[in-house]
């Protein structure tokens, strides 16, 4: 036999109050007896303290919910583990897909989350360097905060390192319990790495790409350090335009690639994908199942209160002097 609400100790404020109100009526009924010549035998008045306290004692243990274990259960949660590393540099402040291809990368992560069931998520933002923004986790609703934050802001310089990316996803899925080291990146491409081919062969990442941006490409809005708002400019002073450049995510993309247009966030083939992945153990839950026993403690301790409140033997007229 043990507790369940062990730790609601304060529970026991109320049979306490509930027996300082039996105590302040039963003083008032004795004020009254008095007034009008009656006494009450004193073995009677013990009796329905008695009464009152085993009441007390045993609804107090009934909110602490006495219970005993059943049985118990191990259940296991299968699911998969994947990084999403999302390309914030200057570039993906371009605007050629609404409003800006970086909004658009995070459509495409929250299209993504709503079909999501048990698989773990964790972002990667990158642009000069990398971090680890959120590591992988299945709550959702923390997902979709950490989702809201990201801009370009995030990583000062502006430029695209995407291997210290994929090598921070490569060194956390060292701790992971999955057979897959799945990665998703969201970019508008970039130049030929064979660096970066060499490393994901190596490391056996399975890579889908969302290309974010068009061919014809986009000016970059730019605020300066006073809050002016103008295009980005080289450094000979010409506006700069950025196109999607896919030759990269293409080479790299062993698990799928997509291009994400205003008219279409490419979502599904990526989801039919990690359909056919095989999933592994990646939490075990204890299920206790108890049979309570509460109700009889309370419902005892009510009928110690009604015996107690029903005795009304032993009354008597005071004996005149």
């Amino acid at each position: 036999m043990e507790f369940g609400n062990i730790n609601e100790k304060f529970y026991i404020i109320i049979p306490i109050f509930f027996l300082l109100a039996l105590f302040i009526g039963l003083n008032k009924r004795k004020k009254i007896l008095k007034a009008i010549k009656i006494e009450e035998k004193r073995s009677i008045q013990y009796l329905k303290g008695i009464l009152y306290l085993l009441a007390l004692i045993l609804i107090f243990i009934g909110l602490l919910s006495p219970q005993k274990l059943k049985d118990e259960k191990i259940t296991q949660s299968k699911g998969l583990d994947f990084y999403v590393l999302i390309d914030t540099s200057n570039s993906m402040r371009g605007e050629d897909l609404y409003p800006n291809r970086l909004e658009m990368g995070k459509k495409v992560i929250s299209e993504i989350l709503s079909k999501l069931k048990g698989d773990r998520i964790g972002f990667i933002p990158f642009s000069d360097s990398a971090y680890i923004q959120m590591p992988l986790t299945e709550d959702y609703l923390i997902v979709n905060n950490y989702l809201e934050v990201i801009d370009t802001k995030l990583i000062s310089g502006g430029g695209t390192d995407l291997i210290s990316a994929l090598k921070l996803a490569n060194n956390s899925f060292i701790q992971s319990k999955t057979k897959k080291k799945i990665v998703v990146i969201i970019s508008d491409g970039g130049e030929y790495n064979q660096k970066i081919v060499d490393f994901i062969g190596k490391n056996k990442l399975e890579i889908y790409s969302f290309a974010v941006g068009t061919a014809e490409g986009s000016i970059i809005p730019h605020e300066d350090e006073y809050g002016n708002i103008g295009f980005l400019k080289d450094e000979s002073g010409e506006t700069v335009v950025t196109r999607l450049n896919s030759e990269l995510l293409k080479k790299i993309s062993n698990l799928g690639y997509s291009e994400v247009t205003n008219s279409s966030l490419e979502v599904s083939k990526f989801i039919k994908e990690l359909e056919k992945l095989e999933r592994t153990n990646i939490k075990e839950e204890k299920t206790k199942n108890y049979q309570k026993y509460y109700q009889f403690f309370v419902f005892i301790g009510l009928v110690f209160i009604m015996i107690a409140f029903s005795l009304q033997g032993g009354l008597r007229f005071e004996k005149k002097d």
